[in-house]
């Protein structure tokens, strides 16, 4: 994905498909079942590739651009976000209050998507680019233990608590 994500297009948008529903489903039985840990991680994987087989399904069937390239936006969105709540802006005080921190947060989550929808080829490379790259450090971090999954996991903690 990270480097010929843009030209393989199905395989990208299983990929973001596979993250967006994943995510959404795995925060959902997190925190609606006291299931055990393996159980929800089966559970997520193939709720993200449904959600993956219905993004393809969506572009290839119905040819829904802007709705796959919504998911691509929004899945770069958060993570731009992510990122920028990892820096030193993300420990003011004023981001201590669950209403303000998620509220900024999903305003930079939307502005990305809003900001290239009009350029959709741009917004397709710097997705493949970005999300791919960190795809790649999350797979090294489970070897490596690094801080660089904090990126992600640091929101997904506050979510759940």
């Amino acid at each position: 994905i990270c480097f010929f994500g843009h030209r393989f297009w199905k395989t990208e948008l299983f990929f973001i498909g596979f993250i967006f529903m994943g995510f959404f489903f795995y925060i959902l039985i997190t925190r609606l079942t006291p299931i055990k840990y393996d159980v929800r991680l089966v559970l997520t994987a193939v709720a993200g590739s449904v959600g993956g087989i219905f993004l393809v399904a969506a572009w290839w069937r119905f040819g829904i651009l802007v709705l796959c390239m919504l998911c691509v936006g929004l899945v770069l969105g958060f993570l731009v976000s992510s990122v920028t709540f990892f820096t030193p802006l993300g420990n003011l005080k004023i981001f201590h209050d669950d209403s303000v921190f998620w509220v900024t947060f999903s305003c930079i989550a939307i502005l990305i998507p809003v900001v290239f929808m009009g350029c959709l080829r741009i917004l397709n490379i710097l997705s493949c680019g970005f999300i791919g790259s960190y795809s790649v450090v999350l797979a090294v971090d489970s070897y490596l233990y690094t801080k660089l999954s904090y990126i992600t996991l640091n929101v997904l903690k506050r979510v759940l608590h």
